[in-house]
């Protein structure tokens, strides 16, 4: 653990890429104390990815939350990366609760389409949106990435990802997909990005 981050600082590494098992078996961890902590501290992006069984990538499936997220942009990045090199097609969701079906869909298309902007993924295809209804999360997303080859999650703001119910959702996701990829994308914005987010802000 001391030894890649030790690493990292000396090589001045700009991405580090993660094996993960699928499996959590520290308590009170979202990958366990190896991984968490090296997501924590290493100062560059991170792509934490549970390799699944499939070999060849057709389909990107990426989930969004409803709040703002730093991390669309480098997941934005990887799911480029992988249409140039695969040509797959990406499907990016949201998942919102069941009360909000004939009420407020247009806001949250609106918040939908804000994201996907931001993601600016690079693709010769045309990029599926939609809004999946369900009031959890976890379940929202497996249910709609049937058939999808890579689930890739932008980690969530703050921590890594967000804890809820039992276990993490990358968690939960990576146990009921055997055979698809789990990709986390974490990217590193450093003290300058925020800083001038919170300037722009505030104008």
């Amino acid at each position: 653990m001391e030894a890649t981050l030790d690493t990292v600082r000396s090589e001045k590494a700009v991405l580090v890429l993660l094996n993960w098992d699928g499996a959590v078996n520290t308590k009170g961890f979202i990958f366990g104390r190896k991984i968490d902590v090296v997501l924590h501290r290493a100062k560059c992006d991170l792509l934490t990815v549970k390799l699944g069984t499939i070999d060849t990538i057709k389909t990107i499936f990426i989930p969004v939350a409803i709040d703002p997220n730093p991390n669309l942009r480098f997941a934005g990045k990887v799911a480029s990366a992988l249409c140039s090199s695969f040509d797959a097609r990406v499907i990016v969701v949201m998942v919102v609760p069941l009360d909000v079906r004939d009420h407020d869909e247009a806001r949250y298309e609106k918040i939908l389409s804000d994201h996907i902007n931001e993601l600016k993924i690079k693709t010769t295809q045309s990029i599926e949106t939609k809004l999946v209804y369900s009031d959890f999360l976890s379940s929202g997303i497996m249910k709609a990435s049937e058939g999808c080859d890579v689930v890739l999650l932008p980690a969530a703001r703050g921590r890594i990802t967000r804890a809820i119910g039992v276990g993490s959702i990358p968690e939960q996701v990576a146990k009921n997909s055997r055979k698809k990829t789990v990709m986390i994308a974490k990217g590193y914005r450093g003290i300058t990005q925020p800083l001038w987010d919170y300037l722009t802000s505030s104008v």
